[in-house]
């Protein structure tokens, strides 16, 4: 290749590199917008589910089993006997 052509081919390149720049930065900012859209964006909430709270298990301090030994009974899950009914 002579001199001429070289320095055609690598004006050419360097047009070629500048577009693919110019593409990447409008790629990045159409991202952009869409990432800010997507935030912005409220989660549309369906009518027949329910949020429930978050189980939390509760630990006893030892003072508080001393005092209370029943405390420490699970009693929501407990049957009642017959005599306590």
């Amino acid at each position: 290749m002579n001199q001429d052509n070289l320095i055609s081919l690598i004006g050419d390149l360097a047009e070629q590199v500048r577009l693919l720049r110019m593409e990447n930065t409008e790629t990045q900012k159409a991202v952009k917008q869409l990432q800010r859209e997507e935030n912005n964006t409220p989660q549309t909430e369906l009518p027949h589910v329910v949020p429930r709270a978050p189980v939390a298990d509760l630990i006893f301090f030892p003072e508080l089993s001393e005092a209370n030994p029943l405390a420490e009974e699970d009693f929501f899950r407990n049957p009642l006997t017959e005599e306590e009914l």
